[in-house]
């Protein structure tokens, strides 16, 4: 009955309807015009409330609105997750926990059936206390990281760091297991996944970030 009301015809008395063609093919155009409006409605209306979206060009405006990173490929799946996931995975910046909700959504390609793992993250120690007796430390340079990395074994360069240990042995190693239940990414979204990595997590360098897939 509920549904019968929401058209013209629902609203006419079956005793009028009856033996009259011509009203008939009005109610028909009446309501036709009905669905028609109904549409249009309800597309203008799901293009304001992101869960009624399924075009991916209206759903990376919204995701757009906060700079998140993903690809041209990325499908609605992933997309919805980052808008969905927002607070989870911003609130939790530098996390392991806000990293796996990241990488979840990123790798969602057809189904929900993938996780994420990370297996080791150490964070680097962003300051170096150059001198005891002066009230301040810095950041290193690029040719200070530079000389420890590509130093020949014995010949490390030491670069003083508040737990007075080498640059080197503090630098943040990441592993990363993803279940793609068979999947598998390709070489450059892989890459695409650590530059997005770097710029979650303090200290990372995408040279230290392993990422396995089962």
């Amino acid at each position: 009955m509920e549904g019968a009301l929401k058209s013209f015809r629902g609203h006419v008395p079956d005793s009028i309807k009856t033996n009259n063609p011509y009203l008939d093919k009005l109610l028909s155009v009446l309501d036709g015009m009905l669905k028609v409006r109904e549409d249009e409605l309800f597309s203008y209306t799901r293009s304001f409330l992101h869960p009624l979206v399924s075009d991916v060009k209206i759903m990376r405006r919204y995701i757009d609105e906060w700079n998140a990173e993903y690809t041209s490929d990325s499908t609605r799946l992933c997309l919805d997750c980052l808008y969905r996931k927002y607070h989870d995975i911003y609130s939790r910046k530098g996390t392991i926990q806000g990293l796996e909700n990241l990488l979840y959504c990123l790798i969602l390609v057809d189904s929900a059936n993938v996780a994420v793992s990370v297996l080791n993250y150490t964070a680097g120690k962003p300051l170096i206390l150059f001198n005891d007796n002066k009230a301040y430390d810095w950041l290193p340079t690029d040719v200070e990281i530079a000389a420890e990395i590509l130093a020949a074994p014995g010949e490390e360069q030491w670069c003083p760091t508040l737990l007075d240990d080498t640059w080197l042995h503090q630098k943040a190693v990441l592993t990363i297991l993803l279940s793609l239940n068979g999947g598998s990414l390709t070489a450059e979204y892989i890459e695409f996944l650590k530059s997005v990595i770097v710029l979650y997590l303090p200290m990372i360098s995408r040279d230290f970030v392993i990422i396995n897939i089962v």
